[in-house]
């Protein structure tokens, strides 16, 4: 995500990338199937809202990442960059909900399995949504192999 570091050490980019994308590849497995298959709080009741969260957010997970793999043997560069945001974005959002977990659970009187799966929703949406915003406000034209800075300061020069 550091486009100095990216254009000077293309190798270590790509390698890191590839480490990256397998261990969320694996992550995100490993999530939808604990979602799916055996959620923390148990399937009935309070257990189906985490459920549905995590294999939801798992299933997002993995299609970011094989869009973004899509799209770079594609030299679609710019839409590679935007499917890695997403992806991104949606695995720190495990890390965003265990602090607004903590937060509630702190200062609200409601019980962990209804409060686990709701700030799960609360983060992942708030990622999805953040990670867009951030698209939309650094979308490269064209092929992606420019940033709106390069265009916008050849633009001014004109």
């Amino acid at each position: 995500f550091i486009p100095s570091l990216r254009k000077k050490h293309l190798r270590w980019h790509r390698l890191s990338g590839r480490i990256y994308v397998a261990a969320g590849v694996l992550g995100a497995i490993t999530g939808f199937l604990i979602g799916a298959l055996h959620p923390f709080m148990g399937i009935n009741g309070v257990g189906f809202n985490e459920a549905m969260a995590t294999a939801f957010f798992s299933a997002i997970v993995l299609f970011s990442l094989g869009m973004a793999i899509y799209h770079v043997r594609a030299k679609r560069i710019g839409l590679h960059r935007e499917w890695m945001i997403r992806g991104f974005a949606l695995m720190l959002a495990i890390a965003t909900e265990r602090l607004m977990l903590s937060a509630m659970m702190a200062l609200l009187d409601i019980e962990i399995g209804i409060l686990f799966g709701t700030s799960f929703w609360m983060a992942g949406v708030l990622h999805l949504a953040a990670a867009e915003y951030w698209i939309s406000l650094t979308r490269t034209p064209g092929s992606g192999q420019r940033h709106w800075k390069d265009v916008d300061s050849r633009a001014a020069a004109d």
